[in-house]
């Protein structure tokens, strides 16, 4: 971990792809997708009977960026897996993140109001995508939610940045590790030497996503070869 909060993003190169075809089959990876319009037809054939309930029960952007996010995350798999999308089981245990019941790979899912981010590994995965907000309670939420350590690594001068950057390094693992933001988050010590990611043998990244939002990664396998693929 970084001394300095504004080290703490790296600096990426994001291959475009116009589609998944073109994707190289290697682990682990990143896809981040703003779609721009409604994915059309393709998620009453490709989601399942439970993914469309769910998406019937939100409103109509959470529902857009829903069926966009899951249709391309069961391409996704398909990609890897060489399972038909529409066929593919993933399960979803209670206090559990979902997962393939017939398959090794590891995959996680995270999506804001416009864009989603999907990471696939062989180990266990996490990831998390956030926009930076100006009008958040920052004190509050930090008092709630950081160790000490983490509140003193947040660069107070740019308080929206550095506690994007922070929140969403300790959602992803929260995410890696199955447990969510059921955790109590303030005893989960994302930086200095005391690190639950050092402790744990996690490896982590986080960077600046194509449309500016903040994400991280935190995986059980090692990031020195982490693609970055922006769908278009």
């Amino acid at each position: 971990m970084p001394t300095n909060q504004n080290e703490m993003v790296e600096v990426r190169t994001w291959v475009k792809i116009p589609d998944l075809s073109e994707m190289p089959k290697v682990l682990p990876c990143l896809v981040y997708c703003k779609p721009q319009g409604d994915i059309g037809q393709a998620k009453s054939w490709i989601l399942s009977l439970p993914e469309l309930a769910k998406a019937d029960s939100l409103l109509p952007q959470s529902r857009r960026i829903y069926c966009a996010a899951h249709v391309v995350l069961r391409l996704v798999l398909a990609h890897f897996t060489g399972i038909a999308p529409e066929i593919l089981a993933i399960a979803n245990l209670v206090e559990s993140k979902p997962f393939l019941p017939n398959h090794t790979l590891k995959f996680n899912l995270s999506h804001t109001e416009n864009a989603f981010l999907i990471a696939v590994s062989n180990q266990e995965i996490g990831v998390d995508i956030e926009e930076i907000h100006n009008d958040l309670d920052f004190e509050g939420i930090m008092d709630f939610a950081f160790s000490e350590s983490d509140k003193m690594l947040c660069d107070k001068h740019d308080l929206p940045n550095a506690f994007t950057q922070m929140w969403t390094l300790k959602e992803a693992y929260t995410k890696a590790i199955g447990t969510g933001l059921s955790e109590n988050l303030s005893e989960i010590n994302i930086s200095g030497p005391k690190s639950v990611l050092n402790q744990d043998g996690y490896c982590s990244s986080t960077f600046i996503c194509p449309g500016n939002e903040i994400g991280s990664v935190v995986c059980g396998q090692d990031l020195t070869g982490l693609l970055f693929f922006e769908l278009l």
